[in-house]
């Protein structure tokens, strides 16, 4: 069974369901699971994430008030999830799904580095 938990307070809801169902927790969203790593980890969720990751206004007022500080800490850390996730060894998978156009994919996403997710070390054969 998997839920969508689109942020981090309806993914926690997510978790609470799926032990009261004795089902594994797989959830669907949680662009923000950042700030649930722990949780998450200790559920043995799966999550899969979408890389449609939260972009500043576009046409913005300059005279307007400036973005809340949740808005931008979320723009700053919701791409640094799946490292995150993986450091704590929670399984996890990435989709496109939520991008306006899949061509986004790649644009949309920061280049892989090695804090992000570390090469795993290939067999030689």
């Amino acid at each position: 069974m998997v839920f969508d938990a689109p942020r981090w307070l309806d993914a926690l809801h997510a978790l609470g369901l799926a032990k009261d169902l004795g089902v594994p927790p797989m959830l669907a969203g949680v662009r923000d699971a950042y700030r649930i790593v722990p949780q998450l980890q200790a559920a043995g969720a799966a999550v899969v994430l979408g890389l449609d990751f939260p972009q500043p206004p576009k046409d913005q007022d300059p005279d307007a008030d400036a973005d809340p500080l949740e808005a931008l800490r979320d723009r700053q850390r919701t791409p640094e999830s799946a490292a995150l996730l993986h450091r704590a060894g929670v399984r996890f998978a990435l989709t496109a799904h939520g991008l306006e156009e899949p061509a986004d994919f790649r644009s949309g996403s920061r280049p892989p580095s090695s804090e992000v997710c570390p090469a795993r070390p290939r067999s030689r054969r």
